[in-house]
Order: structure tokens, then C-alpha cells, then sequence
């Protein structure tokens, strides 16, 4: 299911952000992890996509630590 973030309201993309359902299913399809990963990537490091894109690509989530995904 695709989401509209004008309609969400998410705003700012440089934070992650897992309070809703959706907001979780939408980031973790981003970085293309399960949602389980994402949370565990957040609680570790913070809501920024840098951070997380880091984290994930040092633990092998993810193929490049740069981008979109």
C-alpha cells in the first residue's frame, strides 16, 4: 500500500518517525527492512535517516549507507 505523506502529514524527512503504523510501514519500505529492524534501528540510534541508514548498513540491513536506500 502506497502512502501520500502530504495527506499523513509527515513533514520532515530527515527524521524517522514509528509512532503510527504507517509511518513505520513507510520508512521501513524506504530503507526496505522489515519494520521490526527499523524499530530496532531507531531505539539504537536515534530518529535521524543518516544515523539509521548507518546503522543499518553497518549490520548488513543495507547494501549502501548512502541515498535513498
Amino acid at each position: 500500500m502506497s502512502f501520500d505523506l502530504k495527506k499523513h502529514g509527515v513533514k520532515d524527512l530527515t527524521k524517522v518517525t514509528i509512532n503510527y503504523y504507517w509511518q513505520l510501514e513507510y520508512w521501513a519500505d524506504k530503507f526496505g527492512v522489515i519494520p521490526e529492524i527499523l524499530q530496532d534501528a531507531v531505539g539504537y540510534v536515534g530518529p535521524l535517516v543518516k544515523d539509521i541508514r548507518e546503522w543499518l548498513y553497518k549490520r548488513g540491513h543495507i547494501k549502501i549507507a548512502t541515498g535513498n536506500k
